[in-house]
């Protein structure tokens, strides 16, 4: 994020007109993609291996990960809210 794009938001007052340029809407993506990651976000699948080994699929990345019950994806850093196993959906490798 620039520097520029944090002083005009701090320097506004409540009535006053906000111009957002072409340039911003980048940075505004920016903000709303970092604040997306610290919601938590309900891990719903898991993939079961031939081996019928499962691991929790990330809700955002789509990547398996090892462990469960992990406050964040190791390779997005997505939050993570862990529901019930009766609710999550099992697909099969082969499925895929």
């Amino acid at each position: 994020m620039s520097m520029r794009f944090i002083e005009k938001i701090m320097h506004l007052e409540i009535g006053s007109e906000f111009h957002i340029e072409k340039s911003d809407l980048k940075e505004i993506k920016c903000i709303i993609e970092s604040v997306n990651y610290r919601v938590a976000k309900p891990v719903i699948e898991y993939i079961v291996f031939p081996s019928n080994c499962a691991f929790p699929i990330c809700p955002k990345c789509k990547i398996t990960f090892e462990g469960n019950y992990q406050k964040h994806c190791d390779r997005c850093g997505q939050m993570l809210k862990w529901i019930s196993e009766k609710k999550v959906r099992y697909i099969f490798w082969n499925e895929r």
